[in-house]
């Protein structure tokens, strides 16, 4: 079988793999180094908050009410079961009934996912409580979405103030 036309050289293929072996080698270079470049700032700050002292007034938060643990369980009541449910699927797919590390890992899943929606709904929770006995319930959505960061890093609500009776001179 012959092609048509001229067959291209050893030289010229050899030629156009370096071309663009070395193409690929520059992009991936430039990539690196802006990764490098910007990231630099990321680690140094990360290393420098590493055994600092917070800075004044970061973490003067006061504590967020306590769940109510029934009404809290009630809440997640049918998650629980739909979970239980789900492993019961997941071990009778296992045909002899051996718990091997695969069936053991997709249960563990499941319920690492569960705790996960507890945890997260406890705060939510926590946080609406300290809200509403703030009376600032009706704030904008960023507003909560905010709270929700400082919570997160301990820092909502804020801590009352303190009582200046009795020991105030003017």
């Amino acid at each position: 079988m012959r092609l048509e036309g001229p067959a291209p050289s050893v030289s010229s293929l050899l030629s156009s793999w370096l071309s663009l072996t070395g193409w690929v080698f520059a992009v991936c270079a430039q990539r690196a180094n802006d990764l490098i470049e910007g990231g630099h700032d990321r680690v140094g700050d990360a290393v420098n908050d590493v055994g600092s002292p917070p800075e004044e007034g970061t973490n003067d938060a006061g504590e967020l009410p306590a769940l109510a643990p029934e009404a809290f369980a009630a809440g997640l009541i049918g998650r629980a079961e739909e979970v239980l449910r789900q492993a019961a699927e997941v071990i009778n797919q296992e045909p002899n009934a051996c718990m091997e590390a695969v069936t053991r890992d997709r249960v563990q899943a499941l319920f690492r996912t569960l705790a996960d929606e507890v945890l997260a709904r406890a705060m939510e929770q926590r946080i609406a409580d300290a809200e509403a006995a703030r009376g600032e319930s009706e704030a904008p959505d960023w507003v909560r979405r905010y709270r929700r960061i400082l919570a997160a890093e301990g820092r909502w609500p804020p801590a009352e103030e303190p009582s200046l009776e009795g020991g105030a001179d003017s």
